[in-house]
């Protein structure tokens, strides 16, 4: 009886050994490297095809570390079915066994950045984008879909940051722990990302708020609730340098003022975003159309009775009637709209004036309307160079100017 058992045993053993011979032999392997493993590929996959599979296989490794910290846990090799498209077939091989590392909650957005990150597939991306559109909702949940992977892998500037926020958990406290840890206040944090949202969404055709024209007056009649979104869409015509816009009545701290300038063709040209106040704000052109928005950025109704006026502007925020320059010392007479943050200077290169570089002095904040001087020290005293004065106003847009270059006597 045991010799009996000894022989089906050995038996098994041949004959899996036989297929496990057979199955390579069908096979086109692709050796890896730089922590990627080789692949089993179907034999009829092509030397063009070999190279593809294996730097999609580097990029699915790659990225994987970039969002989680660490290598992917992957078989090697990976062995990819044949039939359909390979590169689909791939990711399916690399996704599988990777995944389980996740919980099943989070694996849904993780698998969609991916997607983006690997194959270029953007499905996911924009699903969450238009279910956000189509209800008017940009809430919290938006901190747990695939957006927020590619917003970070785009805007993070510091590596490590996405390893300790990704996956961002439930109520997204991974990422709140990691931006805490950086002093990164979170209402910071998540009015960048809805500006980067609704500019994606706006780039992409999935908004369509009301349009109308300039000037237009628009009543704050029912509450907002929540993460609710409403928009309007104006014509900027030509000569009007831009928009202004005046707040009437009270709203809560937590409503937002977002905007866009858009051309002609729908592409993105400028944004912003900031909290509504009384008085006016200036939207220097920068497009075509412009975008308003009113964002409800709490986690309560806000009131309804405030009332927003917008208008064509003839009047750019500010225009230096004089300047002079000795030695470090730069001396600015300007003459200024409301509604103006602060302002920076540039210094251009004449031989490349489309390359701006600041530095020349700290960013100083702007008096109010009227004509007012200032005095800048410069941090050197660059020559063959243009100088030009940007403002920040206080609904998030920006305006140039070129300050000429008169130099003072000794």
């Amino acid at each position: 009886m045991a010799g009996r058992l000894r022989w089906i045993v050995l038996m098994a053993v041949l004959v899996f050994g036989a297929g496990s011979a057979l199955a390579a032999a069908d096979r086109v392997t692709v050796v890896g490297g730089d922590g990627t493993p080789s692949l089993w590929l179907p034999e009829q996959t092509t030397s063009a095809q070999q190279a593809s599979a294996l730097d999609e296989a580097s990029r699915f490794q790659r990225r994987w570390t970039a969002f989680f910290g660490g290598a992917a846990s992957l078989p090697d090799p990976v062995v990819v079915p044949a039939g359909g498209d390979l590169g689909e077939a791939l990711f399916a091989a690399l996704w599988r066994p990777a995944s389980t590392s996740l919980a099943p909650a989070d694996r849904p957005s993780a698998l969609g950045a991916l997607r983006w990150a690997v194959l270029g597939d953007s499905s996911a991306v924009r699903a969450t984008l238009a279910r956000a559109a189509s209800a008017a909702q940009w809430g919290p949940a938006l901190a747990e879909k695939p957006t927020l992977y590619v917003f970070l892998s785009e805007q993070m500037a510091d590596p490590s940051f996405l390893a300790e926020a990704l996956p961002p958990g439930p109520g997204a406290l991974r990422l709140r722990n990691a931006l805490a840890r950086r002093d990164v206040p979170w209402d910071m944090f998540w009015n960048r990302y809805m500006a980067w949202l609704l500019t994606r969404a706006v780039a992409w055709g999935l908004v369509a708020p009301a349009k109308g024209s300039l000037p237009a007056v628009w009543v704050l009649d029912s509450q907002l609730k929540p993460g609710e979104l409403m928009g309007w869409l104006f014509p900027v015509k030509d000569p009007a340098e831009g928009v202004s816009l005046e707040l009437s009545g009270d709203v809560a701290p937590d409503v937002r003022l977002f905007h866009l300038f858009t051309d002609d063709l729908g592409r993105v040209t400028s944004s912003g975003m900031t909290g509504l106040r009384p008085g006016p704000l200036v939207l220097p052109r920068r497009g075509s159309w412009v975008w308003v928005f009113i964002w409800n950025a709490s986690n309560s109704e806000a009131d309804a009775g405030a009332a927003l006026t917008l208008w064509s502007s003839y009047q750019v925020p500010f225009v230096v009637l004089d300047s002079s320059r000795k030695g470090t010392v730069l001396d600015l007479h300007l003459r200024e709209s409301e509604g103006i943050g602060d302002y920076r200077l540039w210094s251009l290169p004449q031989d490349e004036p489309e390359k701006q570089s600041p530095g020349l002095a700290g960013a100083f904040p702007s008096e109010g309307e009227g004509d007012h001087y200032y005095r800048l020290q410069l941090a050197d005293a660059p020559s063959g160079v243009h100088l030009r004065l940007t403002c920040r106003t206080l609904a998030g847009g920006s305006y140039s100017a070129d300050v000429p270059a008169r130099e003072s006597g000794p």
